[in-house]
């Protein structure tokens, strides 16, 4: 039997088809605490009287999560009103919420994708409408139960009463049910929920300090006036360009130091909201998807290629299909099976480099890094295009989405020729992949697309199936081989961090080649590529517009305004990484976690748009650095380079950090 707390979670979560129930976060946490409240009114630990909540038995009960909570109940020398530990519990409600979800995923009640898009009821649980037991035995699932509650004649149990409760308090069943069937059973509801005298209890407490935390919280928006402070470091007439085009991460860091979360920052004809901090990490993770969307920032591209599907600016329920179709060409587990292919790829580019002067590193991972993709998720070489779709893509960030250059690039000569290529790249992509003729193997991202084209051609028709299938060719051209150079820099400037990460390459190369196990097993190279993405963020920021008005940092943050979230704030923050200035791999042990904490570490962004490649690139970062490691000696040209750092369309080193490779072995 699962505890109330999870079965709340099971309820909240997405259903088969994605959509899941939306709860205001302010009800949430308290909702969440409740829960934990009432698992321990259960298991006979507390009990509470009409005022106030006080121990019953301090012996614990064998849970990592509950009883921390209990042994703080326990320390206190006097009972507490309800209230009072229903604050204390909901400061941890977004721990509380991630842990106990990934218990879920582990026992298989719940799945997730590798990005932090949803949570969804895993496929078997869905059909079965029971959950998964020991020794072979199930249990019905909670949203099951209570409708066969609502429209039987059962009496609940004293525990699905609680649940019923917290339910009616989180407003589901309007969620869950059409208006008729709402209506039908609305009486039944009220009646069921006040059936157990805890979960009533709980109830009416959760109702009434939501409440009071709702009028606090609009009385202080009401004192500051509703404007928010506007950044320094502000010039006239071009605003704070010169900043949002140099180093954006320091500039939205000192900002944050300054302003608190929530500051403005102009540039010519633009005026964006920022806000920045653990915090605001934190709301775009669990409420974007209710008060943000990207389209806007898209709708030019869409306009020039003609379509309007793709996953960065689809919302709902377009969104989750595309997203569900895509996750598993660009999962952990698809380049788990492809390791050998990847290492491959390392291996011819390595032949190609000219032994007798040193290569640019930036554009030599570039190729490396954009072949491995093409050629595993799309499964076709494109190293003879990388020029053309190199230029293509330029021009998409500079023109469409950035505004940095005029329309009419696109029209000159070598810019056409770019599309074409890529057109005719397409071409030859799809017809490697035609279903009549395709050879048996493993299907990749190519494969699953043309599936939904021809399962749903009126979802995903030609124009909108080419614009995707693009997907393999652009999107680690940039971020993968950033981040994989920059920490190649970081090695080469610690000379016992190198000789770490290479005995440990060279490990994973024993005894056949490298495997899965093997790349999972490693830590000082996927720590390395932590820190680097810590200390070097590829994602600064990112841009949205507000499609919702919504509270946050004692503002009101309007809909239609455009919001630049500083997802990369906290990595320099000390009260979650000390000493943040120092490349400190140990940060990421078992022991220190510092990576962990809610809202600290964003380095594959955020929310239902956050990266759903992010296991798939870091196993492509890791496998690359660890072959480049085991198969050359690697030597920086000149040994005293100082890293520079170009930001478009994402920071990178400069040209000049070149490096001199010579075979090592093999």
């Amino acid at each position: 039997m699962l505890l109330v707390v999870e079965e709340l979670l099971v309820l909240l979560a997405h259903e088969d088809d994605g959509a899941g129930i939306h709860v205001p976060y302010r009800t949430l946490r308290y909702g969440l605490s409740g829960a934990v409240l009432l698992d321990l009114g259960l298991a006979g630990r507390i009990d509470t009287d009409s005022q106030a909540l006080y121990l019953v038995d301090r012996a614990p009960l064998g849970d990592d999560l509950l009883d921390p909570i209990l042994a703080d109940i326990a320390a206190e020398a006097d009972s507490l009103p309800c209230e009072v530990w229903l604050r204390r519990i909901a400061r941890r409600a977004d721990e509380l919420h991630s842990r106990f979800s990934a218990r879920l995923v582990r026992r298989g009640v719940l799945e997730t994708d590798d990005g932090a898009g949803f949570v969804a009821l895993s496929r078997r649980v869905a059909r079965s409408r029971r959950y998964p037991g020991a020794a072979g035995e199930a249990t019905s699932e909670i949203r099951s139960r209570l409708m066969e509650i609502l429209f039987g004649d059962d009496i609940p149990t004293p525990r699905d009463a609680m649940v019923f409760s917290l339910a009616r308090t989180c407003d589901v069943f309007r969620q869950i049910m059409t208006r008729e069937e709402y209506d039908e059973v609305a009486e039944r509801i009220d009646l069921l929920a006040t059936l157990e005298p805890l979960g009533q209890f709980v109830a009416r407490t959760i109702r009434e300090t939501t409440v009071a935390e709702s009028q606090e919280a609009s009385r202080r928006i009401r004192e500051r006036g509703g404007r928010w402070p506007r950044a320094s470091e502000r010039l006239p007439f071009v605003g704070h360009a010169h900043r949002l085009l140099g180093d954006l991460r320091a500039f939205l860091h000192r900002s944050y130091l300054e302003h608190g979360p929530v500051f403005e920052v102009t540039a010519p004809g633009r005026r964006f909201v920022a806000i920045a901090g653990a915090e605001a990490n934190l709301f775009v993770n669990r409420e974007g998807k209710h008060y943000l969307r990207s389209r806007e920032l898209w709708d030019n591209f869409f306009r020039a290629m003609g379509s309007s599907k793709i996953l960065t600016g689809l919302e709902g329920s377009d969104h989750r299909l595309l997203r569900r179709t895509k996750h598993y060409g660009y999962s952990g587990e698809f380049i788990s099976k492809r390791i050998p292919e990847a290492v491959a790829v390392v291996d011819r580019e390595l032949a190609r480099l000219p032994a007798d002067r040193p290569v640019p590193v930036f554009e030599t991972v570039q190729r490396i890094m954009f072949e491995q993709i093409a050629l595993l998720s799309a499964g076709i070489s494109a190293r003879d295009d990388f020029d053309s779709i190199l230029l293509f893509n330029s021009e998409m960030h500079r023109v469409h989405l950035n505004g940095q250059i005029p329309r009419f690039a696109t029209r000159l000569p070598r810019s056409r020729r770019a599309r074409r290529d890529l057109e005719r790249l397409i071409g030859r992509t799809m017809d490697a992949h035609d279903w009549e003729r395709r050879a048996e193997g493993d299907r990749d991202l190519i494969d699953d697309l043309l599936r939904l084209h021809r399962t749903s051609p009126d979802f995903l028709p030609d124009t909108d199936l080419f614009i995707n299938a693009m997907g393999p060719f652009l999107v680690g051209l940039d971020t993968v081989p950033s981040t994989t150079s920059f920490a190649l820099h970081a090695l080469l400037q610690r000379a016992d961090l190198l000789d770490r990460a290479r005995a440990e390459a060279d490990a994973l190369f024993a005894g056949g080649g490298p495997t899965a196990e093997g790349v999972r097993e490693m830590t000082v190279i996927p720590n390395t590529l932590l820190e680097t993405m810590r200390m070097f963020p590829v994602a600064e920021a990112l841009h949205r517009t507000v499609a919702n008005s919504f509270e946050f940092g004692g503002y009101r943050i309007p809909h239609g305004a455009e919001l630049l979230i500083a997802l990369a704030v906290p990595n320099y923050l000390p009260e979650f990484f000390p000493d943040p200035e120092r490349f400190d791999i140990e940060r990421y042990s078992p022991e220190r976690r510092e990576d962990a904490r809610p809202g600290a570490f964003a380095p594959f962004g955020l929310g239902h748009h956050s990266c759903m490649g992010q296991a798939y690139a870091r196993t492509q970062m890791a496998v690359t650095l660890a072959t480049l490691l085991h198969r050359t000696h690697i030597a920086m040209e000149p040994k005293n380079y100082r890293l520079k750092i170009e930001r478009a369309p994402t920071p990178r080193p400069s040209r000049g950090f070149r490096i001199g490779l010579r075979p090592r072995r093999g």
